[in-house]
C-alpha cells in the first residue's frame, strides 16, 4: 500500500526520469515513502495536541462553572442596613448607586453568556457529536431498501447485545428512526468523541449523556441561586431542602450512571445535604431536642449535638468515598480485563447477528430470483403454446385462402415461412434476456 502511494505520489510531480524497476526508481520510491510517513505522523501528532486542547479546555469550563457562577450571582445579594442597601460582598458599595447601576449590565451579560451559555455550550457540542452525519445517512437510507435492511439489523444487533429488546418496525418511517437511534450511539463511542468531551458522558449511560448539564443546573440551584431567595430565613433552606429532594428523586428513578458505585456515592451525598439542611432548619427553628425547658441547667446543647452530627456526617461521606476508591483501585485490573472480555463477547453475538443477518438476507434473495425465473419460464412457454396455436391457426388460413383463390398457394407459404421466423427470433431473444437477468442476480 505504501509503495502504491508512492508511485501515485512521484506520477504527481512529472514524468518518470527512469524505468520502475531501476536502483534509482526504487530509491525514489523509498524516498516519497518516508515523505509520505512523515506527513502522516505529523497529521496524528497534531489530531492528538487538538483533541487535548479542546479537552483541557472543557475541563476547565466544567470546573470553574460554580466558583464564576457564585461570584456573578453574588452581585446581586444586598444586604439592607438602616435606610440603605449595600452589596453583600463589599459593604462600602451601595446597591442604587451610580457606580453600582453601571456594572449591573456587564454583571447580567456575563450571567447569560457564563451560567446559560456554558450548559448550553455542553448541549450544543453533545448534541452535534451525536448527530454526525445522521441526516446524510437517512436521507440515503430512504432510497436504499438493502442498505436500511444491513443498518437494521446492525441495531438489532446493537439493542441485542446490550441486554435489550428489539421490536421490529412496521414501516420505513419506523425503521428510519431505529436507525437514527443507533447512529447516535455509535456516534458517541467513536474515538473522536471520547478523545475530546468524553469525560463529558462516561461516567453516565449511553442515554444519559445529558445527565451532566441537569448536574450543572443542580449545582446551579444550590451554591447560586438559592443565595439571592431571602437569605438566612427558613424560606430558604426549604427551598435547599426542596432541590435536593428532587435532585434525589430524579437520580433514583432514571438511575443514570453506569457504574453502580458512582451511583451509590451520589445518592448517599445528596442525602447527606438534605441532612444538613435539615440540622440548619432545626438550629434556625430552634428546636428543643433534648427537653431543656423546666429542668434546669441541662448539659446538654442541641446546636453543639447537631453540630457533630453534621461533622460526623462529612466524615461518614469521605470514609464512603475513599473505600470505593481504594475497591476500584485495587480491582482496576481485573475490572479493566473483565470489561474488556465483555466487549468482545458483546461485539462477537453482533458480528454472528449480523453474519445471520446477511445468510438470511442472501437466502431471501435467492429464492425471490428464483420464483421470479420460474414465473418467467412459466409465462414463457404458456406464451409459446399460445403463439404457436395462433400460427397454425393463421398456417391453416394462408392454406385455405391460397386454394380458395383459385393461385398456387405459393405467396401464402412464403408468407407463413416469415411469420415462422418471426415467432423463432422473438422466442431466442426472449430466451437470451432470460439468461443474462438469471446471471445478473447471481
Amino acid at each position: 500500500m505504501n509503495l502504491e502511494h508512492a508511485n501515485i505520489y512521484r506520477l504527481g510531480v512529472g514524468p518518470r526520469k527512469h524505468h520502475p524497476d531501476s536502483p534509482e526508481a526504487i530509491k525514489e520510491v523509498k524516498a516519497n515513502v518516508q515523505k509520505w510517513k512523515k506527513r502522516v505522523r505529523i497529521q496524528i501528532h497534531m489530531a492528538f495536541f487538538l483533541n487535548k486542547i479542546i479537552r483541557i479546555f472543557f475541563w476547565i469550563l466544567l470546573l470553574s462553572f460554580i466558583p464564576v457562577t457564585s461570584i456573578l450571582l453574588r452581585f446581586f445579594l444586598c444586604d439592607p442596613i438602616a435606610d440603605g442597601s449595600y452589596l453583600n460582598a463589599d459593604l462600602r458599595v451601595e446597591c442604587n448607586s451610580p457606580e453600582y447601576n453601571e456594572m449591573k449590565p456587564i454583571a447580567w451579560f456575563g450571567c447569560i453568556f457564563y451560567i446559560i451559555g456554558i450548559p448550553a455550550c455542553f448541549f450544543a457540542v453533545l448534541s452535534a457529536a451525536r448527530s454526525e452525519n445522521v441526516d446524510a445517512l437517512t436521507i440515503m437510507l430512504s432510497e436504499n431498501e438493502h442498505e436500511r435492511a444491513r443498518y437494521l439489523a446492525m441495531a438489532r444487533a446493537d439493542v441485542e447485545t446490550e441486554g435489550g429488546i428489539f421490536t421490529p418496525p412496521v414501516t420505513v418511517s419506523g425503521a428510519l428512526s431505529l436507525i437514527r437511534t443507533y447512529t447516535r450511539r455509535k456516534n458517541l463511542r467513536s474515538h473522536k468523541t471520547k478523545s475530546r468531551i468524553g469525560f463529558i458522558v462516561q461516567s453516565y449511560s449511553e442515554w444519559a449523556w445529558w445527565y451532566e448539564m441537569w448536574e450543572l443546573l443542580r449545582k446551579l440551584m444550590l451554591v447560586g441561586v438559592i443565595a439571592l431567595l431571602r437569605p438566612g430565613t427558613v424560606m430558604q433552606i426549604l427551598w435547599g431542602l426542596g432541590i435536593c429532594v428532587g435532585s434525589s428523586f430524579v437520580s433514583l428513578l432514571i438511575r443514570p450512571y453506569s457504574q453502580k458505585d458512582d451511583g451509590w456515592l451520589n445518592n448517599l451525598c445528596l442525602a447527606q445535604l438534605q441532612f444538613v439542611l435539615f440540622c440548619g432548619l432545626l438550629i434556625r427553628l430552634q428546636v428543643d431536642l433534648f427537653h431543656k425547658e423546666g429542668k434546669g441547667d441541662s448539659t446538654y446543647d442541641a446546636e453543639i449535638a447537631i453540630g457533630i452530627a453534621v461533622i460526623g456526617s462529612h466524615i461518614l461521606v469521605m470514609v464512603v468515598a475513599l473505600g470505593l476508591l481504594a475497591y476500584e483501585l485495587a480491582n482496576a485490573p481485573r475490572h479493566q480485563a473483565a470489561l474488556r472480555a465483555s466487549l468482545q463477547r458483546k461485539q462477537e453475538a453482533a458480528r454472528r447477528n449480523l453474519e445471520l443477518w446477511s445468510k438470511g438476507r442472501r437466502m431471501a434473495l435467492m429464492r425471490k430470483a428464483k420464483r421470479d425465473k420460474e414465473r418467467a419460464a412459466h409465462g414463457d412457454s404458456m406464451g409459446s403454446e399460445a403463439l404457436k396455436g395462433q400460427v397454425t391457426e393463421l398456417g391453416m388460413w394462408f392454406v385455405v385462402c391460397g386454394g380458395g383463390c383459385g393461385g398456387c398457394g405459393g405467396c401464402c407459404l412464403l408468407l407463413f415461412v416469415v411469420v415462422c421466423c418471426c415467432w423463432l427470433f422473438v422466442a431466442v431473444a426472449r430466451g437470451v434476456f432470460l439468461v443474462c437477468c438469471v446471471m445478473a442476480d447471481k
